[in-house]
């Protein structure tokens, strides 16, 4: 932990006015010795989150740093357009709200509002889950090329939570094509024994899928009677935000 700590306070020393540092310079700044400091910029540059003039021996952030602040910035953008009707979703289910968007294979939370209309500000936000078995998750699963399906379940797995969890890979095909026909997905039990969750996919100006939003609840409130009911204003609302990024044809569609 100690290390991790450290190689954040690398990275945190960048600025604009300090955009090259060297070795000397960090283990002055952090009061870390010069051969730590040496070894936690080899790990960042192999990752590429740091990168190395050869000639000056200086270092400055690297592209996957870049591409995690683009990133941070694309999902301020999701979610504050989102808001809005995350909460129209709230008033008119009585449920739990979540919005969920795609990261390195998997879904990571970014907002979510208590069944009581109050924002969640517990450990779900930020908390990765699988694709596989969650409605957020197979919502924007089943928009993915199908090469990339593959490559989920090849590097990440399809690891078993529920008795309900579909861990076949052909099985799971089959359940996306019926979510990319009904514009929703479904988790049937499938990652938490006794919640059961709807969620349609949210698309980007590109037309790729980008995130989900999803309302959860205990299954003996979320029956399948629920569902339909529930199912156009998800897919509304899911919409509703698509438009607001800036995509204007159906569900993938605009791919």
């Amino acid at each position: 932990m100690k290390s991790v700590l450290k190689a954040l306070d690398i990275l945190e020393a960048f600025s604009d006015e300090e955009y090259t540092l060297g070795v000397t310079d960090l283990s002055r700044r952090l009061g870390i010795n010069k051969a730590t400091v040496h070894n936690l910029l080899t790990t960042l540059k192999s990752r590429g989150y740091i990168e190395e003039n050869p000639e000056t021996r200086r270092y400055n952030l690297g592209v996957k740093a870049l591409e995690l602040s683009r990133v941070v910035r694309a999902n301020i953008e999701i979610r504050d357009q989102a808001i809005p009707l995350l909460r129209e979703l709230a008033k008119y289910s009585s449920e739990a709200i979540y919005l969920a968007i795609l990261y390195d294979r998997h879904s990571v939370y970014i907002h979510a509002i208590e069944a009581s209309g109050r924002p969640i500000s517990h450990s779900a936000i930020g908390e990765r889950v699988p694709l596989h078995c969650t409605a957020v998750g197979k919502a924007k699963m089943a928009f993915l090329p199908e090469t990339e399906i593959d490559e989920v379940a090849r590097v990440v797995g399809l690891a078993r939570f529920t008795p309900n969890t579909i861990v076949d890979l052909a099985q799971l095909k089959v359940e996306l094509e019926r979510t990319r026909e009904r514009g929703y997905a479904i988790d049937n039990e499938e990652h938490e024994v006794a919640i059961r969750c709807i969620a349609a996919p949210i698309f980007s100006e590109t037309g790729d899928v980008v995130a989900a939003c999803s309302v959860s609840g205990p299954s003996g409130r979320m029956t399948d009677e629920r569902f339909r009911e529930l199912a156009p204003e998800v897919r509304r609302i899911a919409d509703a935000i698509s438009r607001r990024l800036g995509h204007s044809e159906g569900p993938g569609m605009g791919r």
